[in-house]
């Protein structure tokens, strides 16, 4: 995360480890200083980071519970696709609150059906102890805009995201929450779709967006 901060020329930028291994084979939890921000460590790791030019006043980090359930998914093989059951490991969301009045969350939810849907009510219900005008990006392993249909949050972005190669269905998201009646924050946003290359780093396509206070 650090080599990817220093590229982009971003002064502060913040980390969270989810899972200590390889979500799908071989991993643990995280615990003690381990979940620190900005942690580091001579094993592999999984998690969640974030980026910023912006000066960040304060991070956040939101522990989301693995599903007790996992599910079957399909994994390469080379006979083609095989169907293998996968248990759900801990996901993370990691929560920046940048001093030009926006908070932003990243994350990546868990690839079990309704279980995900749960963990970003989690995230909702914590940002409300939160300020900033929030703005919630990372792939959310929900489809169809589930994730603001009938709910306060705009998607920024609708486009297809999954899988890269031919893209059926939106999982990634830059959501915006949208100003309740009591107040004028975000009355004077201003929201752009970016459109990006399709990298072979990935199976789900990049997303981007310009969001700005007019």
């Amino acid at each position: 995360m650090e080599i990817i901060a220093n590229a982009m020329g971003a002064e502060h930028w913040g980390y969270a480890r989810t899972v200590i291994g390889t979500p799908g084979f071989s991993w643990r939890s995280s615990s003690g200083d381990e979940k620190i921000l900005h942690s580091s460590s001579a094993e592999p790791a999984y998690g969640i980071g974030l980026a910023s030019r912006i000066p960040v006043q304060t991070w956040h980090r939101i522990d989301l519970a693995a599903s007790p359930v996992g599910i079957f998914l399909p994994f390469p093989t080379k006979k083609g696709f095989r169907l293998r059951y996968t248990r759900d490991e801990p996901r993370v969301a990691i929560v920046a609150e940048l001093d030009n009045g926006f908070t932003i969350t990243a994350t990546h939810l868990s690839f079990v059906p309704f279980w995900n849907n749960y963990q970003l009510g989690k995230i909702k219900r914590h940002l409300k102890q939160i300020p900033g005008n929030h703005i919630i990006i990372g792939d959310l392993n929900i489809p169809f805009i589930v994730p603001v249909q009938l709910r306060a949050w705009k998607s920024v972005v609708i486009q297809k995201t999954f899988p890269s190669y031919k893209p059926a269905v939106q999982f990634d998201y830059i959501l915006l929450k949208k100003p309740c009646s009591q107040t004028k924050e975000l009355q004077n946003v201003v929201t752009s779709q970016i459109s990006l290359p399709v990298s072979s780093m990935s199976d789900h396509c990049p997303i981007g967006a310009e969001i700005s206070l007019a």
